[in-house]
C-alpha cells in the first residue's frame, strides 16, 4: 500500500471524529470547505508557478533513531472498523540500506478530539432487519407456548373427570380421558322398593300400598265389597246353568228338611237365597275394613317414586343405566391453510340436555403426525347440538393451518 499523504491523512483522521460522533452534516461542512480551499490553491498555483509545492523527494535513507519523546496523552479508543479481506501477499522487497538516526522531534500536542462517527444507512438497514427478524422468532415462540384450549376464550385452564370417565394426566401435553360404560341401580332399599340380585329384582316394601294409592277401579270395587247391601238379580231358567238339578236339589232339601238343622244366622242366609240378596257382607270378617286399608289410584312422582325422572308405572322394561357412546372424528382444514374447520356427528340418540365432550387426540392422520398437534395449538369445541341428529366438532388453531386432524367425542 502507497503511503497516504498528510492531506489524506489530515482527512482520515476528520472522517474517523466524524464517524465517532455520529455527525453527518459536519462531515459534510468540512469535505465542502476542502473542496473550496484546494480549488482555491489549484486557481493560485496556476496563475502563480513558483507558488506551486514542490513534488515530493525521494525518500532519505532512513536516519538514526532519535531520543524517546515523552508519552502522549492516551487519545479515545476508536470503534472496531469491519475487517477487510486479506490482500494478496507482495513480493519480498530489497532490504535497503540503513539510513542515520535523525534528531528526536519535540512532542507533539494532543489534537482535539474529533466528531462522533456514524453508521451508514445500509448498515442501519441491516440491523433493523435482523431486529424485526428476532420479533419475529419471539411471537412465533409465543405462540407455540401459549397453552391449547377449547371452549372459547381464555381457555381451559383443567379438565375435571365426570360419572363414569377417568383421565390420565401421566403426560401432561396429551392426557387420556376414558369413559366407562354406566352402572345399573345398586342394591338397597331405596324408600317403597327393594332392590336386590344386582338391580334385577324390585320388590314393593310391606304395608307401602295404602288405599291412597290405588287407582279409582280398585277404590269402586273395593267399595261394592264392603258393601252392606248388595243388588239383587233376577234370573230366568234358560240362565242358570242345571236349573233342573238345582230344583230337583231344592226338592230333595226340602224332604229332608227335618233331617237339616240350622242355627237362626244360617236360616237367614239360606232365606235371603231366594228373591233379592241383601246380603251380611258387612259382617263378614274377609270384607270388613278394606275401605281402610284398599290401594290408593298410583300416581308418578306423587305417590310412587321416580328413577332417574322416569315412571315406574306401566307395562314393558325400564331401562336403567346406560353407556357411553364414543367415537372418533377428523376435522378438515383443506388444501390451503384455513384459520377453523367444522365436522358434523350424526347422533339420533342426542337430546336437549346432552353435553357431548370433545378433545383433540394427538393421532396420526394421512396429513400431519403428533408434533403437529401442539406446533399448530389446535383445538376443538362442540357447537349446534340438534336433538334427534346430532353436533358439529368446530377446531381452530393458532393462526392457520391445513389437512386432517383427529378430534375423539364421547356423549
Amino acid at each position: 500500500m502507497s503511503q497516504l499523504s498528510l492531506q489524506q491523512e489530515r482527512k482520515l483522521k476528520r472522517l474517523a471524529k466524524t464517524l465517532e460522533s455520529g455527525d453527518v452534516g459536519l462531515l459534510t461542512v468540512i469535505e465542502e470547505a476542502e473542496n473550496a480551499l484546494e480549488a482555491k490553491l489549484e486557481a493560485l498555483e496556476a496563475k502563480f508557478p513558483t507558488f506551486r509545492q514542490p513534488d515530493d523527494g525521494k525518500d532519505g535513507s532512513d536516519g538514526l533513531d532519535g531520543a524517546t519523546g515523552e508519552a502522549g496523552t492516551d487519545g479515545l479508543d476508536g470503534k472496531d472498523g469491519i475487517d477487510g479481506k486479506d490482500g494478496v501477499n507482495g513480493l519480498p522487497g530489497a532490504k535497503g540500506e540503513r539510513g542515520l538516526s535523525g534528531l528526536s522531534g519535540l512532542p507533539g500536542t494532543d489534537g482535539k478530539d474529533g466528531a462522533d462517527g456514524f453508521i451508514d444507512v445500509a448498515t442501519v438497514a441491516y440491523l433493523e432487519d435482523k431486529i424485526s427478524n428476532v420479533e419475529d422468532e419471539i411471537e412465533k415462540q409465543k405462540k407455540l407456548l401459549k397453552p391449547t384450549f377449547f371452549g372459547g376464550v381464555g381457555g381451559i385452564k383443567e379438565i375435571i373427570a365426570g360419572a363414569n370417565v377417568t383421565i390420565d394426566n401421566s403426560n401432561a401435553q396429551y392426557p387420556v380421558v376414558s369413559a366407562a360404560a354406566g352402572g345399573g341401580i345398586s342394591d338397597g332399599d331405596k324408600g317403597d322398593i327393594t332392590v336386590t340380585g344386582t338391580g334385577a329384582t324390585w320388590t314393593i316394601d310391606a304395608g307401602v300400598v295404602t288405599a291412597a294409592k290405588t287407582s279409582a277401579d280398585v277404590q269402586t270395587s273395593l267399595g261394592k265389597a264392603d258393601s252392606a247391601s248388595q243388588p239383587g238379580h233376577t234370573h230366568t231358567a234358560a240362565n242358570i246353568t242345571d236349573f233342573a238339578s238345582a230344583v230337583a236339589l231344592t226338592a230333595s232339601v226340602a224332604a229332608n228338611t227335618a233331617k237339616i238343622s240350622f242355627d237362626a244366622t244360617s236360616s237367614t242366609r239360606l232365606a235371603n237365597t231366594s228373591g233379592t240378596n241383601t246380603g251380611d257382607n258387612a259382617t263378614n270378617s274377609q270384607y270388613s275394613g278394606l275401605a281402610a286399608s284398599k290401594q290408593d289410584t298410583l300416581v308418578s312422582a306423587t305417590n310412587i317414586k321416580t328413577i332417574n325422572g322416569n315412571s315406574v308405572l306401566g307395562s314393558g322394561d325400564l331401562i336403567v343405566g346406560g353407556s357411553l357412546t364414543k367415537g372418533i372424528a377428523e376435522v378438515n382444514f383443506g388444501t390451503t391453510e384455513q384459520g377453523e374447520a367444522v365436522v358434523t356427528v350424526v347422533a339420533a340418540a342426542i337430546t336437549a340436555t346432552t353435553y357431548p365432550v370433545v378433545t383433540m387426540y394427538a393421532l396420526s392422520t394421512a396429513d400431519h403426525d403428533p408434533d403437529d398437534y401442539m406446533a399448530e395449538g389446535v383445538t376443538a369445541y362442540v357447537t349446534n347440538v340438534v336433538a334427534g341428529v346430532g353436533f358439529d366438532i368446530a377446531a381452530g388453531c393458532n393462526d392457520t393451518t391445513w389437512g386432517k386432524y383427529a378430534v375423539t367425542f364421547a356423549y
